[in-house]
């Protein structure tokens, strides 16, 4: 007999968001994986488990003026904040003027009782906009500070990401192939963190923001059911 005791759910990630010079674009790509820790509790002791499900982390406005997505604590206060920021474009494009996220502020702060800030506790933003036909790439941290950034990456995988990127960027301005492949390699990199798995991309252009999951699912379909064809194939000649 034993008793599940759920502790957070944890988007321990990988986002990662790029700047293209030619055409002018942000590239954000994340890892699709949510990662929920548990207390197992046994009559031998307790253990504390984890399990991972998939979990689409880029959320687009519904003016299709931004996408943002998050790093941190899986809760329901996380998903009531996106479902509100994504309704809110006006306002986050006041918030990234002014540098200061009061929102995302509250959201981490009403976590911690407004005392001592816990950063197993919180969430971290990264958001592209296109306000004005301008794209431009935003980190956004607990505390609610908002910077404007070239190319970044946060979540657990993100030491992975940034040296990735940082082996491999050219040395000057990057146009939308180079952006994109860095953007992918990253995330690809980033899976030797154990709470990353999977792809998922948006580009944000001067017009229109486009998203490329689904693209990244067929592909994968495809692939798999090409090898298992190949495999079926090579099985019955070697086994014949």
């Amino acid at each position: 007999m034993f008793i599940y005791d759920p502790l957070l759910s944890q988007s321990m990630t990988t986002i990662v968001g790029l700047t293209s010079s030619g055409p002018k674009a942000i590239i954000l790509a994340s890892d699709e994986c949510n990662t929920t820790s548990f207390i197992l509790k046994q009559k031998g002791g307790e253990t504390q488990e984890q399990y991972r499900t998939e979990c689409k982390k880029i959320v687009i406005s519904e003016k299709n003026l931004f996408a943002a997505a998050a790093c941190g604590v899986n809760d329901p206060a996380l998903k009531e904040f996106m479902y509100r920021l994504a309704n809110s474009d006006s306002q986050l494009n006041y918030t990234l003027l002014s540098k200061r996220f009061d929102a995302l502020l509250e959201l981490n702060g009403n976590r911690w009782d407004w005392k001592v800030p816990d950063s197993d506790n919180a969430n971290s933003m990264l958001v592209a906009s296109r306000f004005n036909n301008t794209p431009a790439l935003y980190t956004c941290f607990p505390l609610g500070c908002v910077e404007p950034r070239d190319y970044t990456a946060i979540g657990s995988g993100s030491p992975y990401a940034l040296q990735f990127i940082s082996d491999n960027k050219p040395p000057r301005a990057i146009n939308l192939d180079e952006a994109i492949e860095l953007a992918i390699g990253s995330i690809e990199v980033a899976h030797k963190d154990p709470h990353t798995n999977g792809l998922d991309i948006v580009v944000v252009g001067p017009a229109r923001i486009i998203p490329y999951g689904h693209v990244i699912t067929q592909e994968v379909q495809k692939a798999k059911n090409e090898f298992t064809r190949k495999i079926k194939e090579l099985a019955r000649q070697d086994h014949a």
